[in-house]
């Protein structure tokens, strides 16, 4: 739901919940820049009806091969305060997925699973960073690290994240607007250049990797999609220091709002400057399983900026099929990028979220 406007599986999970938010409409709305505190913001917010915790990397393994992967932990308000009496009352539902992009072997894996958070089978702690779904978690460690842990038959992941510059704020102070009128908003933070090493297991044999992880932290307050809503969301290492995030609105088969955010190599943040910015799809690939057709290469133009990004799937078929938590199904994939910015050649890597196209929401050649 990514993530970014709120992303597929946070719309589809409030779909699935909407009749609960009828009765308890005291959840906190996204409206006024808030008073941020780290570590502390990393955790949940209850009071808040969607959250969502991201993460997306590319690693490399000791024979260079290349992996990507997304961990993403969803925390689903069922209510804003906490029930009285048995323990198996909950007062949020917690969704995890999994993915990894084989590069080299060029294979997709994924698995997902949902829970309520109740009698410790799942969680999102709100006092620090502690989510878990079974044997899978995240965990903001002492010296200011996150742990990734998940498994799924033969493959999973155990990862250390160590931050390189602190939390990014999108928007007005981490206020993200997500529409042009400005009626719907999330508290929107990002680490995006996070130095990662551990360990994946992919045919159960375990692999030393390193290499870098974005993560976005989102929490908000809203209602289900209208129909024809959709998203492109494309996140951006370069090569040079800088990191970038690129999102656009879909409405009704027309753009509705494209927001961005620069990130300099000393870590200062800044608005996109969007004016005049220009998404235009040069490559669709249709999903063998779905039917689904995705526009998975694309030509970036920012005149503004004198930015143009071009982008590259690792693998076109990293589709990920959320039906049996969520009903829906999105690509989100690994993807390289030829630069060109200010006169400057450069290359970078990272992640691309697609939504709604399972539904008619733009033209398609």
């Amino acid at each position: 739901m990514k993530r970014r406007f709120w992303p597929l599986l946070a719309w589809a999970i409030s779909a699935w919940v909407s009749p609960l938010w009828a009765q308890a409409p005291q959840f906190e709305i996204a409206s006024t820049p808030r008073s941020w505190s780290f570590p502390r913001d990393h955790a949940s917010h209850p009071d808040y009806s969607t959250e969502w915790w991201y993460f997306t990397g590319s690693v490399f393994d000791t024979h260079s091969r290349r992996y990507g992967y997304e961990l993403t932990f969803f925390r689903v308000g069922l209510r804003p305060d906490l029930p009285e009496g048995s323990e198996w009352r909950a007062r949020d539902l917690i969704v995890a997925h999994l993915t990894f992009t084989e590069v080299e072997w060029e294979r997709f894996h994924q698995a997902e699973r949902m829970q309520r958070a109740a009698a410790g089978l799942a969680q999102a702690r709100s006092d620090r960073l502690e989510l878990w779904i079974g044997d899978w978690s995240v965990t903001y460690q002492a010296g200011g690290t996150f742990r990734l842990k998940a498994s799924h038959e033969d493959f999973g992941l155990d990862l250390e994240l160590r931050p390189t510059r602190p939390p990014i704020l999108h928007g007005d102070q981490g206020l993200s607007w997500k529409d042009a009128d400005r009626t719907m908003a999330s508290h929107y933070l990002s680490q995006p250049r996070m130095q990662t090493t551990g360990g994946i297991t992919l045919g159960g044999l375990r692999r030393p990797v390193s290499g870098s992880t974005w993560m976005d932290h989102e929490f908000f307050t809203g209602p289900t999609p209208r129909e024809g809503l959709g998203w492109d969301w494309f996140s951006v290492r370069l090569s040079d220091g800088r990191d970038l995030m690129v999102y656009r609105v879909r409405q009704d088969g027309r753009e509705s709002a494209v927001f961005g955010t620069v990130v300099e190599p000393d870590g200062q943040s800044r608005p996109l400057v969007t004016e005049g910015l220009r998404l235009t799809p040069t490559r669709w690939w249709s999903s063998p399983r779905t039917r689904i057709r995705y526009p998975i290469e694309w030509t970036i133009d920012v005149p503004a900026e004198e930015l143009r990004l071009s982008v590259h799937p690792t693998l076109d078929e990293q589709e990920v099929d959320a039906r049996r938590t969520v009903g829906f199904r999105y690509w989100e994939g690994l993807c390289d990028y030829d630069i060109r910015w200010k006169g400057q050649d450069l290359i970078g890597e990272g992640y691309v979220e697609l939504t709604g196209y399972d539904r008619l929401t733009m033209s398609q050649p």
